[in-house]
């Protein structure tokens, strides 16, 4: 397969890869990053086209403009990666220096020393530090997506490691007439590129929107204020942890927290007082209990928590840890209110088959029976 018919095949390829990232732009079907990979992919589509016409244009549009559009192509790609990981505008000092490098090297070696293996190495190691920022940015991420962005990552460093081997053979058999005429460094190149950059395209829409639809699904199932599971994720999981738990032999705890006095916070210090106040006991349930347990904020001023646990009588240490946890935040927060909570325990053993809505009725009815019970509003009532 000669050049041309690459280019035609590149061409068609980038020009698809921008369509499709274009108008899942549009249709905010996928956001991060996918409105700079699309102007990425066009100008890597306009590049090759230049470059088909490189028998009719001028030097100066078919060689010069079109290499540096490919450069900018790679760092369009690498901006979309940076704002897809969340790290917003990265590099661009290194994208303006290989940039202008491209510009410079490509100018000089087109009509100051027609050396056409110079000008090869001169976009293959920019090609090279782009693909490779973009590799490295997507290896070390830690999202949600974290084995998918490894794949995109590899796909970069597939496209660096070409890169680098096509200035490495160039440099070593650029002298070699047959070498270059054989267009073979070349042909091998582009077709790594549209290999390569098809998977990129495609893959990054895909992950685009897997990513936003974990965000959907967080934002249905997540409390926004303390990042707690709602009482819609609570009760779509607990039923499933239940029984999980059941089957291994393990009693399962459910706690039932409500804090108080919140109307009276809101009502003295402000709304802002009594979102600070939810945070602070949603920060004491986080404190005293397992990461494993299903922790949720049901709305308001309650919060539950289902725990499996070894033995039923583990109940009251539980509460009493939930207890000792608020004094510690009372005696730092350096406020003028103070948190309080009640809280109870319902407990169901491996051998019982309760509904999950008989164990939230038990625990409310118990920890309203211990807010009843309350002595002081500076006090934490527990019952289990």
């Amino acid at each position: 397969m000669d050049i041309r018919t690459l280019l035609i095949c590149f061409f068609a390829v980038l020009s698809l890869q921008a369509i499709v990232l274009f108008v899942a732009h549009r249709n905010r079907q996928a956001r991060d990053g996918t409105g700079w990979m699309a102007l990425a992919f066009g100008a890597l589509g306009l590049a090759s086209g230049l470059f088909m016409l490189r028998d009719i244009l001028p030097d100066f549009l078919t060689i010069i403009v079109s290499n540096t559009l490919f450069a900018s192509g790679l760092a369009l790609m690498h901006r979309g990666v940076s704002e897809f990981v969340g790290l917003g505008r990265r590099h661009l000092v290194m994208h303006l220096f290989v940039l202008s490098g491209v510009l410079a090297g490509v100018t000089y070696f087109t009509y100051g020393d027609y050396d056409t293996p110079m000008r090869i190495v001169t976009v293959s190691l920019a090609y090279f530090v782009e693909a490779g920022l973009s590799a490295l940015l997507l290896v070390r991420s830690t999202s949600v997506t974290r084995d998918e962005e490894r794949f995109l990552g590899a796909m970069f460093g597939v496209l660096a490691i070409a890169n680098a081997l096509r200035a490495g053979l160039t440099l070593r058999y650029g002298s070699s007439p047959d070498f270059m005429q054989s267009g073979l460094i070349q042909s091998l190149s582009f077709l790594v590129f549209i290999v390569t950059c098809t998977a990129i395209g495609f893959f990054f829409v895909w992950m685009s929107v897997a990513r936003r639809h974990v965000m959907l699904h967080r934002q249905a199932t997540r409390d926004p204020l303390t990042g707690l599971l709602n009482r819609r994720g609570f009760l779509s999981l607990a039923p499933a942890r239940m029984r999980a738990a059941q089957q291994e032999g393990r009693e399962v705890l459910l706690l039932f927290a409500d804090i108080d006095g919140l109307k009276q916070v809101n009502d003295t210090f402000g709304h802002g007082a009594g979102d600070n106040i939810i945070c602070e006991a949603a920060d004491v349930l986080r404190e005293v209990l397992r990461a494993s347990d299903s922790v949720a904020r049901l709305g308001g001023d309650e919060f539950c928590a289902l725990m499996p646990v070894r033995a039923i009588e583990d109940g009251p240490l539980i509460l009493r840890r939930i207890e000792d946890q608020v004094a510690l935040q009372n005696a730092s927060a350096g406020r003028e209110y103070i948190l309080s909570i009640s809280a109870a325990t319902a407990a169901v053993s491996p051998l019982e088959t309760r509904p999950l809505e008989d164990l939230l009725g038990e625990a409310d009815r118990k920890m309203y029976a211990t807010k009843r019970r309350r002595k002081s509003p500076a006090s934490l009532n527990v019952a289990g």
